[in-house]
């Protein structure tokens, strides 16, 4: 799920706020690549500083995976997110 969190700057900054700094995200720039530690320690530097703390996955998490832009999601997470989101819209139009 990090890795999708990771893959939408835009959503990251809606959630935290001005005091969001995305520095520590630029060593994921493949989310899908990057090991799940490092997503996690990148996550905690770039949040640490916000009203909304740093990033705790069960008070932050769904919140942010409902901002993130599937299109985005799809450029950025090609190998796993973009199958999924093609699943589910397959799904969609079976209704």
């Amino acid at each position: 799920m990090e890795a999708w969190l990771v893959a939408d700057m835009d959503a990251l900054k809606e959630h935290y706020g001005r005091d969001f700094n995305p520095t520590p995200l630029d060593a994921c720039r493949h989310p899908e690549r990057t090991a799940k530690a490092g997503l996690f320690d990148a996550l905690n530097k770039a949040t640490k500083g916000t009203k909304a703390g740093a990033y705790d996955k069960g008070r932050h998490s769904f919140d942010i995976l409902a901002r993130i832009n599937p299109d985005t999601l799809r450029a950025r997470c090609p190998d796993h997110a973009a199958p999924f989101l093609s699943a589910i819209a397959g799904l969609m139009t079976q209704r």
